[in-house]
């Protein structure tokens, strides 16, 4: 499961979803689910003695390491995802390149033309 769905997602997003459309903010709001789960599995933990991860038990390595884990993990989380925005905003923009736009948009380059389309000299 850990390694299938990031997967299927990687493959979901590089065919289905329109590129350009990521923020920089988006990495940081992914976060909040896995941070609530990770509150809630520490809670759910210290009453019946059940750790859903084993790099969230708290009775052997203790709550300094647990939380020094859980800060890996997050900032691996967050890199990961400004990846997939930067990612996302390559494949997003369009294909032309700086030089021609620049050549493209220079007044010497362009004809003249009047009101109804014929060339001025």
């Amino acid at each position: 499961m850990h390694v299938a769905v990031p997967l299927f997602f990687l493959l979901y997003w590089f065919f289905f979803v329109p590129k350009g459309s990521l923020n920089w903010i988006h990495p940081f709001l992914w976060l909040i689910y896995p941070l609530v789960y990770l509150f809630y599995s520490l809670l759910r933990g210290e009453f019946p003695g059940f750790h859903a991860c084993p790099f969230i038990n708290t009775t052997e390595p203790g709550y300094d390491t647990v939380l020094l884990n859980s800060i890996r993990l997050m900032i691996l989380f967050i890199v990961t995802g400004l990846l997939l925005v930067v990612a996302d905003k390559k494949m997003g923009e369009p294909r032309v390149n700086n030089l021609c736009r620049h050549f493209n948009n220079k007044k010497e380059n362009r004809i003249p033309v009047g009101i109804f389309g014929e060339r001025k000299a």
